[in-house]
């Protein structure tokens, strides 16, 4: 029988980001420091971009794979900047887990530009493709020809204009949306390690249901 994934404490079923950020101890190397694995090992390397993601990949793989993070906790993605050995990691990956919606710019532009036949995976693109706009939100009033017409498009005057939003990258502040992103890298892990699927969809499960029970709080 397997392993139970650890459950979550009180702190983080009160706040979403947090468990999501630390539902479990991950084992996967850092991209900034030197990577534990050597060249006679059998896993499957995996490359996740942020601690979110390697979070829950390392809950749902376990140690089927070798998993390196290329950020640590406390590192900003918006400022971020690829290191050698992150951009090593990303070279010999099987799978690149990243999080897309611009979050960290320094790893999308390295990861696009990467010329790798191993699937590039914009897990909160994949996940939530229709996110919540963020900007500055503003209006504009409809021009008044006469004042016969004003009534008449009274209703118009004022149009959203959503020119200049762009998509908020945090999507994992919703538990609906944590289950999706769990549900993708299921996906993207069966799809190139199938024979370990059971195990990954058991785990993925697993996980959902801990996210299910916080979307009753």
């Amino acid at each position: 029988m397997m392993p139970k994934l650890k459950r979550l404490n009180t702190y983080r079923l009160l706040n979403i980001p947090v468990m999501l950020m630390t539902v479990g101890v991950v084992g996967c190397s850092n991209g900034n420091q030197t990577r534990e694995t050597t060249t006679t090992s059998s896993k499957p390397e995996v490359v996740a971009s942020n601690s979110i993601l390697c979070d829950l990949t390392q809950q749902i793989a376990q140690d089927t794979v070798e998993l390196t993070c290329l950020m640590e906790r406390e590192q900003d993605p918006h400022t971020y900047n690829m290191t050698p050995s992150a951009r090593k990691a990303m070279e010999t990956a099987a799978l690149i887990l990243y999080s897309g919606y611009k979050l960290a710019p320094g790893i999308e532009g390295v990861v696009e530009a990467m010329d790798t036949t191993a699937p590039k995976i914009a897990v909160y693109e994949e996940a939530v493709p229709e996110p919540i706009l963020a900007g500055h939100h503003h209006h504009h009033e409809g021009e008044k020809h006469d004042h016969e017409e004003e009534n008449k498009h009274q209703g118009e005057e004022k149009v959203a204009n959503t020119e200049g939003l762009e998509p908020d990258p945090h999507v994992w502040h919703n538990v609906q949306n944590g289950v999706a992103i769990v549900e993708v890298i299921e996906a993207q892990l069966a799809q190139f390690n199938s024979e370990q699927a059971q195990l990954y969809a058991e785990n993925s499960e697993q996980l959902k249901e801990q996210l299910g029970k916080l979307d009753v709080w």
